[in-house]
């Protein structure tokens, strides 16, 4: 999960793990996170929206209790309207009101809310994820649904996670090992990073604090490496004591102003599962950077980017990010584009480092498996 609001201290680990582990007492090594506030799925109570079912709720807004007058608003300007209008017109599509109003005309008052167009709904979730009202994630997952991002959109952007495993990769990879042994960045390691990769990717119990030592120092080489792949900055990886289904999570900025992932100790015992979840949040990391730069007006509609930087900036806002509340479900956690996106890595990068470098070949699972380039598209996240 990305968000640049998360604050966190990183502190002493001293926990166990399967009552078998002293962790190592050195905070250079292993570090303790504490998960932040914003990360626990929040609790809305009983209460569903209001305006989800009655077109005539408080959140209707006074300027337009004519429903005819709302939709020639939002159309004609291409949905750039407020945030309350934004909501008080998806809200109204979702309950029907327009479908059922005799006067408008528009065909399209029948139909989904995709058949406005791209634009148009991509500049009602900006709109609308601007503002943190109770609610937002209902609207905002049934526009998550009309944006319908195309395979390919996907597809490309786990490319250089993919590329960061390839076998043709190996060369490079060990370079960069020899070059961080110099360095003293893998001080309990010796011989290849083939080695290495394959000893971790055999998942041996963690019974000593040596153990761990190596693996939480070869998971942040990767996260390094991937990186300096994509000539960003590097992004410190440690540790938190969560309960158990939260993996991990990436915070822009700590109390110390710090970029960091936090992987959950209750994941360190599987190595392959492990690289899943740094190259996930690894990549709302570099969402994170797309999201700041379309903000700042450095992303531009003829960059190459534009798109993933312009939908990532939008479900990165305030008020635009689902975290699986009780209104919008997991459904609406799972398939926003950040975390999809973020999924799709997690997902490669566990395939394709079991592929590459465990001396016992095979595909894992078949759900894993990337489709060839000249292959049709698959919805890789189903």
């Amino acid at each position: 999960m990305a968000t640049t609001f998360a604050t966190a201290s990183f502190a002493r680990c001293n926990k166990t793990i399967n009552d078998n582990l002293a962790y190592m007492s050195d905070p250079s090594v292993v570090t303790l996170s504490q998960m932040p506030s914003e990360f626990r799925l929040p609790t809305l109570g009983d209460a569903f929206l209001e305006a989800s079912t009655d077109p005539f709720s408080k959140s209707r807004g006074k300027r337009f209790y004519d429903v005819a007058a709302l939709w020639q608003e939002v159309t004609s300007k291409n949905g750039d309207v407020d945030t309350e209008t934004a909501r008080q017109f998806v809200n109204d599509w979702l309950s029907g009101v327009f479908a059922n109003d005799a006067g408008i005309t528009d065909p399209r008052a029948r139909q989904g809310l995709n058949a406005l167009g791209f634009e148009t709904v991509i500049t009602l979730y900006e709109k609308i994820s601007q503002s943190d009202a109770k609610g937002n994630s209902l609207y905002l997952r049934e526009l998550n649904r009309a944006l319908d991002l195309p395979d390919s959109f996907y597809e490309k952007r786990i490319e250089t996670v993919a590329r960061l495993f390839d076998d043709s990769q190996r060369a490079w990879m060990e370079q960069k090992w020899q070059h961080a042994l110099n360095e003293g960045r893998l001080p309990s390691h010796a011989g290849s990073f083939a080695d290495a990769m394959a000893e971790e990717l055999e998942n041996r119990p963690i019974w000593s604090a040596a153990d761990a030592k190596r693996r939480i120092q070869l998971l942040q080489f990767l996260c390094d490496c991937f990186s300096d792949s994509l000539g960003e900055s590097r992004v410190k990886m440690g540790l938190f004591n969560g309960k158990p289904g939260l993996k991990g999570f990436y915070m822009h900025k700590t109390d110390k102003n710090e970029e960091v992932i936090g992987l959950n100790v209750m994941e360190i015992s599987n190595f392959q599962a492990c690289v899943g979840i740094i190259m996930h949040e690894r990549q709302h990391a570099s969402q994170q950077r797309l999201a700041d730069d379309y903000r700042a007006g450095k992303i531009g509609k003829t960059h190459p980017d534009y798109m993933a930087a312009r939908i990532f900036a939008a479900n990165g806002n305030s008020g635009g990010y689902i975290n699986g509340d009780k209104d919008a479900g997991m459904n609406g956690y799972r398939f926003q584009p950040l975390e999809q996106d973020a999924h799709n890595a997690g997902r490669i990068a566990e395939y394709m480092v079991y592929k590459t470098y465990a001396r016992r070949p095979g595909i894992y699972t078949e759900r894993h498996v990337r489709p060839a380039p000249a292959a049709p598209a698959q919805r890789l996240a189903s």
